[in-house]
């Protein structure tokens, strides 16, 4: 959530961990009625500190119960922690790493023969099927907070920019990270137009964030004053 705090120039494209860890405790709280869930983060990734940490903050302030575990990247401590939360009957686990740690979660269960349901942040779906694609069996069912829903159509925009990928003739397949990539490209451009000729870093800064209900791949976006993005928080499963 301090991404934009450190400078007048940095603004985001995406919800921040907060509201993103917020919607998933809830989630599965109100939604899927789990008592207990296991939560498991990358103690040195800032980004996935905040996550469990406000994860287990609302899970717990709604009458659930979260079984953190710090994770430092040991694959014995990991089967450890694992193995504990098997015992423990944990259907649910609260996973906010990146793509690799991720991939080392799932392969320790199999290997115990633990299969519990998979929770996740945006962006780890796409990249887990961009770099495991031969793995993405392990993950299946998985749960995650994205920027688009996997049941809802685009928009006339997104469309055209589906189209736009289709005839480039990629080599890589199409994910959320193309779609956002191609937002906020859009959305820049938006912003440049207004600055005439010779635009200059302070009128297109200015300009950005004036950006107010943007139709974007899916869904509206608008960028704040102090350069926070506003825009829907979906749940989808692989």
């Amino acid at each position: 959530p301090g991404v934009t705090q450190g400078s007048r120039y940095l603004s985001q494209l995406m919800f921040n961990d907060v509201a993103q860890a917020t919607v998933a405790a809830m989630y599965l709280r109100d939604e899927l009625l789990e008592q207990r869930v296991g939560v498991i983060y990358d103690a040195d990734d800032d980004h996935s500190v905040v996550l469990a940490e406000t994860f287990t903050r609302v899970f717990d302030s709604i009458g659930g119960t979260a079984i953190e575990s710090e994770y430092y990247g040991s694959s014995t401590l990991l089967s450890t922690k694992l193995k504990a939360l098997k015992s423990s009957a944990i259907s649910y686990i609260y996973l906010p790493v990146n793509d690799d740690y991720f991939m080392r979660t799932a392969v320790i269960c199999r290997e115990i023969d633990y299969n519990p349901t998979f929770v996740s942040s945006d962006g780890l779906q796409a990249n887990l099927l961009l770099n495991y694609p031969d793995k993405i069996d392990l993950v299946q069912g998985m749960i995650a907070t994205d920027p688009f829903s996997s049941d809802d159509p685009p928009s006339t925009y997104g469309k055209l920019i589906a189209e736009q990928f289709d005839r480039s003739n990629f080599d890589i397949q199409g994910t959320v990270l193309s779609a956002l990539g191609a937002e906020g490209t859009s959305i820049l451009m938006a912003a440049t137009e207004h600055c005439g000729n010779r635009p200059s870093p302070d009128c297109i800064n200015t300009n950005l964030r004036r950006i107010e209900d943007f139709i974007g791949f899916q869904d509206r976006i608008t960028i704040t004053k102090d350069g926070s993005a506003e825009r829907p928080i979906y749940i989808n499963r692989i």
